[in-house]
C-alpha cells in the first residue's frame, strides 16, 4: 500500500532508450576470465565479512569482556553499515569501477585484520565493529552495482543472478565457516587472522580481474569495456 503510490507516479515515465544493442551473448561474458575473477573475489570478501560478523561476539567474549559488551559491538556496528552505504555515492562519483572496489575490499580486509590484533578497550572495539560494518555497507552496494558497471543494463538480471550465486554460497556458509576456523586454528583471533587474509585475496583479485578501462559509470557503456578485451573464441 505504501509504495503503489510511488510506483503510480514515478514509474509511468518513458524509460531513457538503451541505445546501440550489444552484440556479446551472456555466454561469452559468463565464460569470461573477468567474470569468473570477480565472482571469486566477491565470493572470498562475502565469507570473509560474514564469517567475522557471526564471530565478533565470541571474539569479543573470549578476551574478557561482558555479554553487554559484546552485545554494544555488535549492534553498533549495523549503524556503520548504514553509514557506509551512505557514502557510497560519494565513492561511486569519485573513483573508478576498479579502485572502488579493490578500495572498499581492502577496508573491509583491514577492519577484520584490526579486530584481530585488539584487544580492547571495550570503546575501541565498538570503533573498530562501526567501521567495520561501515566497511560491510559499502561492499554490499558493490556486489549490487560491479555487474552493471562491468557490463552495462541490458542483460543486468541474467549476469547479476550468476555472479550472486557464489556470493550468497558464501555469506550462507559464513557462520559455519567463522565457527570451523576458530576451531582449527585454536581461537577467534586467529580466526580472523585468516579471514582477513581471505578479504585480502579477493581484494587482490578484483584489482588484478577488473580492467583499468572500466569507467564506473551506471549506465549502458557504448561498447562493453570488458568483452571488448576477449579473444573472439572466449
Amino acid at each position: 500500500m505504501l509504495l503503489a503510490p510511488v510506483h503510480l507516479v514515478a514509474l509511468n515515465r518513458p524509460w531513457r532508450p538503451a541505445g546501440r544493442v550489444e552484440t556479446h551473448s551472456d555466454v561469452s561474458v559468463l565464460r569470461s576470465r573477468t567474470f569468473f575473477a570477480a565472482a571469486a573475489a566477491g565470493t572470498l570478501v562475502t565469507l570473509a565479512e560474514y564469517a567475522s560478523l557471526i564471530s565478533l561476539v565470541p571474539l569479543v567474549l573470549a578476551r574478557g569482556s561482558s555479554a553487554a559488551t559484546a552485545a554494544w559491538v555488535l549492534g553498533l556496528g549495523g549503524a556503520g553499515q548504514v553509514a557506509g552505504r551512505l557514502a557510497y555515492p560519494a565513492l561511486s562519483r569519485g573513483l573508478g569501477t576498479r579502485m572502488r572496489v579493490s578500495t572498499i575490499s581492502g577496508a573491509v580486509a583491514l577492519t577484520i585484520a584490526a579486530l584481530a590484533i585488539v584487544p580492547g578497550p571495550a570503546v575501541l572495539l565498538v570503533l573498530l565493529s562501526v567501521l567495520a560494518g561501515a566497511a560491510r555497507g559499502l561492499f554490499t552496494l558493490v556486489g549490487a552495482t560491479i555487474v552493471s558497471d562491468l557490463w552495462g543494463a541490458a542483460r543486468f538480471a541474467s549476469l547479476n543472478g550468476a555472479f550472486g550465486a557464489p556470493l550468497a554460497v558464501g555469506s550462507a556458509l559464513g557462520p559455519l565457516a567463522g565457527a570451523w576456523i576458530a576451531q582449527m586454528v585454536g581461537g577467534f583471533p586467529i580466526c580472523f587472522v585468516v579471514l582477513a587474509l581471505a578479504a585480502t585475496a579477493g581484494a587482490v583479485l578484483f584489482a588484478a580481474a577488473i580492467p583499468d578501462g572500466a569507467t564506473g559509470a551506471h549506465t549502458m557503456p557504448d561498447r562493453d569495456p570488458v568483452v571488448d578485451r576477449l579473444p573472439e573464441n572466449s
